[in-house]
């Protein structure tokens, strides 16, 4: 699922979900993976797609990975654009040379 139009359209949902929380919990163990569902609220890790966040409770922690998500989603879109206008540059050195 970390195909970035999947993974931006998963943040996307996120953030416009109803309960955010219940919907991070639901794909968390969905793919495999562990959530403590607790009645306090302590220290929450979440580690998942590559993104980790933490926050007070699984409320705060899952708002805290969303922003850290969208960060990411922001970088990748850095780096292609980055990395596209070197390759286009790289393609009119290689033309120019042909020429």
């Amino acid at each position: 699922m970390k195909a970035s139009s999947d993974f931006e359209l998963f943040v996307q949902n996120l953030e416009t979900h109803e309960k955010p929380a219940t919907l991070l919990r639901r794909k968390v163990t969905e793919l495999g993976g562990t959530w403590h569902d607790m009645d306090v609220t302590a220290l929450f890790e979440i580690h998942f797609m590559g993104v980790a966040a933490s926050g007070w409770g699984a409320e705060d922690a899952t708002q805290n990975w969303i922003k850290a998500a969208k960060k990411s989603l922001f970088i990748d879109s850095q780096q292609t654009a980055a990395y596209a206008d070197m390759s286009g540059s790289v393609a009119q050195l290689v033309r120019a040379e042909r020429s």
